[in-house]
């Protein structure tokens, strides 16, 4: 067979895609395009796997070139809006975003986004407006609460984030995210309240099954290590943290690990510093029997990270679970 060829290049990617060996997939696809065969189920895969690869620079093209053939699919309007807001214009992501009519997509994703597309803006009010479409969900009390306490440090509104904060602390119906604790005993340390940030993490020591992330947390505190500066510094680390939090949704059901491979990839797009996004990367991979990827995740931990201490674990998995289980 000669490979480089259309038809030799889409086997080669196809070979590779069933081999779950995805950047050899996204290579060889995006070859047999450029060698002329086009066509709508080859441009979906190839825009899905770069996607999935965080590659979303090439995926906007073929996602382009997929909706000009008539693909409908909402992920080429998510392409495109995360593509915009990377490249600083949020009002063209907030327009392809808001042109998906699916219910997670308005309910959901779009007012957690737009309202950090607002902060690329420095438009504190509307910033707040969009996150408030979120608060009379009960469900997402905890998110809700945990972005605008982010935002309103963003905006140096520290009165504002310390009371939206302390609804996460005394939200007893839904569990604290380890991702939370961290943000929070973080805005603590730094206003002067590294007690109370000891305090919050004593809290879930006793009974967590997460104690050495938790010890590691608790030294960075008492070293004042944990308080540098804030955790989310800008509106793609926001972004970040806006697909984290839909990724670990997606990854709580089995039928949506698809979908949580690309929403985890966007995160790290945005923010490639999160290690609690890449532990989370890591295991999804591993619940796939990924294990070469998985491993690339795990060895990018550094060992003064508290995320190092889930390689400690097995299953179940500890990378996303609440520190208060």
């Amino acid at each position: 067979m000669q490979k480089d060829t259309a038809y030799g290049n889409y086997l080669a990617g196809r070979v590779a895609h069933i081999r779950q060996d995805y950047d050899n997939a996204a290579r060889y696809y995006v070859r047999t395009i450029e060698k002329g065969m086009v066509n709508e189920d080859l441009l979906g895969k190839t825009y899905i796997i770069l996607a999935s690869q965080g590659k979303i620079d090439q995926a906007v093209k073929y996602a382009g070139i997929a909706r000009k053939n008539g693909d409908k699919n909402n992920f080429i309007d998510v392409i495109n809006a995360v593509y915009a807001f990377k490249h600083g214009d949020y009002k063209s992501s907030r327009v392809a975003l808001n042109s998906i009519n699916e219910k997670t997509y308005k309910k959901l994703i779009a007012p957690l986004f737009n309202a950090w597309s607002y902060v690329g803006e420095d438009n504190y009010e509307q910033a707040v407006t969009e996150l408030q479409k979120l608060s009379g969900m009960e469900e997402m009390k905890t998110v809700y609460s945990l972005h605008s306490g982010l935002i309103s440090e963003y905006f140096g509104k520290t009165k504002d984030a310390q009371k939206y904060y302390d609804i996460v602390i005394n939200d007893k119906a839904n569990d604290m995210s380890f991702r939370a604790l961290q943000i929070i005993s973080n805005f603590l340390v730094r206003n002067g309240e590294k007690e109370k940030a000891l305090n919050l993490v004593a809290k879930y020591y006793g009974s967590s099954n997460i104690k050495e992330m938790l010890a590691s947390l608790r030294e960075k505190i008492n070293q004042g290590s944990a308080a540098s500066s804030r955790l989310v510094n800008t509106p793609d680390e926001g972004a970040g943290e806006v697909f984290l939090e839909i990724a670990l949704l997606f990854k709580s059901v089995p039928v949506g690990h698809d979908y949580a491979q690309i929403y985890m990839a966007v995160s790290e797009y945005f923010n490639p510093d999160n290690d609690i996004a890449k532990i989370a990367m890591a295991d999804l991979f591993e619940e796939r029997l990924m294990f070469n990827d998985a491993n690339k995740y795990y060895d990018s931990i550094g060992k003064k990270s508290e995320m190092y201490y889930c390689l400690l674990y097995t299953s179940p998995s500890p990378r996303d679970r609440s520190v208060s289980r």
